[in-house]
Order: C-alpha cells, then structure tokens, then sequence
C-alpha cells in the first residue's frame, strides 16, 4: 500500500476503539503483532505498521525525523480512514507518537509512551555506545561487534533477561543470530538505512519535538518505563514538561519489558485507557 509517497507494511487486527502500536529502531511491527497486539485485541482494533526504512515499508533517502515519521502516521490514518486512534510508541516509536501528537492533536484520543527515547530531551553520544559496546564484550559477546549500536542494548538486556529468568531464549530470534557476513535481511536493511539515506542525521533530529511543542500536549498521556531502562532522562524530562502526564515505573525492568513481559504491559494500557 502506498502512502505519503512510499510503499507500507501494515496489519490489522481485532474490532473496537482504533489503537496504533508504533515500534522503535532495529525492528518492525513484529515486535507488536506476536505478543501485544493479540492482547489488545480483545478490546481493540489494533494497527500495526513498519516503519519507514523498517521491515517491509520502503526505504526512501530522506524523512526519518520523528516529525516526518508522524506524518507518515497520519497518511496511514487517512488511508484506513481513522479519525482518531489511541496511540502507543516504544523507543523512538514513542518520538513519533509524540511527534504525532504535538503535531496532529485532534489524531489522537490518547497518548502511551512506552520506555520512550525522545532525542530533543536525551541526546545519546559516544560514550552511551561505548558503555554497551564494552559490556557485551565483558559479556564474552564479541561476535556482536558488527551488529548496529542501536542493536547492543537489545542483545544485552535479552542475555540479562535469560541468565536471570531463563526465559528470553525463545525471543532472542526477534533480533537473530549475530551476523558477521552481514547476510541477514534485517541487518541488510539496517545498513542500507544507514549508509543511503539522511537517517543517521534525522534521527537525533528534534526539530517540531522540542520543550516547548511537547509542553503544549494536552491529549490524555500516559509514560511507562522500566526502572532499569537507559532512558529514564527522558521520562524525567515529561514528567517536568507535562504536568498532568500519568507515569508509571516497572520494577526489575528495563528497555525490552513490552518484549519479555507483554502481558504486564497490556494491563498499564489497559488500566490507563479504562479512565479515558
């Protein structure tokens, strides 16, 4: 399906109130559809979708800003003819959901920001990716060494995760094995992202997301982070800017919970949309 000038993946499932699930960085609308969506489609009809550059929509050159992602969401919802969706973003599908918000305020009915990385409120430099570089490798995870940045903390939480609960193992073939020939489609597509398009300079891009555009928000929003993610500096930074935002911590947690406990995560969302 074509859409604001490329080619999207996307599904549907479940009846009910419209609810959008927006993944982040290195993945695709997997993350959702085989452990959240089903939950969430009870009561919902849920939208799944890639996003640009991600999964099976189409790579184009430029547009990976949160704000040019938003649009990209917007055209979606003109296309399914939704006037209004509960909106849900992990990671940087969280910017974009902001994004979207901000940008688009009568779209959305609600706004969930799940372990949310905003790049106008938490800048990630050398050091961030060194720090997880350097504790795979303590890990005896060398051979993940080529595998994107954005890739590390996944591998890592999902080992913690598995050491510890012995339960990750099953999930580890969202991400794949590591990759060193770089045969892999995901990896692939990462590096063409990478290597032929704007998007190493749109992400960290927070044009149209800055303090003053997210402290303008008034739709109903919900934050929802993992006590042990990464990106608590940005939950602080919404909490300080959106007054009314309703936040919650997960203890034992961190970036990966909507992956390894997808259930604890439909009852926040489920709780928080019940009052809205």
């Amino acid at each position: 399906m074509r859409i604001n000038g490329i080619s999207v993946h996307y599904q549907q499932i479940g009846q009910g109130p419209d609810l959008v699930l927006v993944h982040g960085l290195f993945c695709n609308l997997a993350f959702w559809y085989l452990t959240v969506a089903p939950m969430l489609a009870k009561r919902f009809r849920v939208t799944v979708y890639d996003l640009r550059g991600h999964g099976h929509t189409e790579c184009m050159p430029t547009g990976y800003r949160a704000i040019d992602l938003a649009d990209d969401l917007i055209a979606l919802l003109d296309h399914l003819g939704i006037a209004r969706a509960h909106l849900v973003g992990h990671s940087f599908g969280g910017a974009v959901t902001l994004a979207c918000a901000a940008r688009h305020p009568h779209r959305g009915a609600t706004l969930s920001l799940v372990d949310a990385w905003v790049p106008s409120l938490q800048q990630i430099g050398k050091a961030f990716w060194q720090a997880q570089r350097g504790r795979l490798a303590a890990a005896g995870l060398k051979e993940y060494d080529q595998l994107p940045r954005v890739a590390y903390g996944f591998i890592e939480e999902l080992i913690e995760h598995r050491e510890r609960d012995g339960a990750a193992a099953p999930l580890m073939s969202l991400l794949g094995p590591p990759d060193i020939a770089g045969d892999s489609r995901r990896l692939k597509k990462w590096r063409q992202l990478v290597e032929q398009t704007s998007a190493t300079c749109d992400l960290p891009d927070g044009t149209g997301l800055g303090r003053t555009e997210i402290a303008a928000i008034a739709m109903p929003s919900f934050a929802l982070f993992g006590r042990r993610s990464r990106f608590l500096p940005t939950l602080l930074a919404l909490e300080t800017l959106m007054p009314s935002l309703t936040s919650r911590t997960i203890a034992n947690a961190g970036h990966l919970f909507p992956l390894l406990q997808p259930m604890l995560l439909v009852e926040h969302i489920d709780g928080f949309l019940a009052d809205h």
